[in-house]
């Protein structure tokens, strides 16, 4: 229905149901995917062990760790807007 109502952009973020939104969209994007342009962002870390904490990084290696993370789970080779969710001022 989003397709044929006209939308072809997909915003979603690892964030959402700790990666379960970027599984449930996989099936939908690899149906369409020369037909949407697809949006996931990164940033905001959980603690599987704390479930109340929510911290925020943009360091090198949590964006390689969080972008390989996103393409698993979307079953996607690329991501065509890859974005921030929160910044880490500490972060240059």
């Amino acid at each position: 229905a989003a397709l044929e109502a006209g939308v072809t952009l997909i915003d979603t973020a690892d964030i959402y149901g700790s990666g379960a939104n970027e599984e449930f969209l996989a099936p939908f994007v690899a149906a369409h995917r020369d037909e949407l342009v697809l949006a996931t962002k990164f940033a905001i870390e959980r603690d599987p062990a704390r479930a109340s904490h929510r911290g925020v990084r943009n360091d090198r290696d949590y964006i390689r760790q969080a972008v390989e993370g996103s393409l698993r789970r979307l079953g996607v080779d690329t991501i065509d807007l890859y974005y921030m969710h929160r910044r880490d001022p500490s972060v240059p």
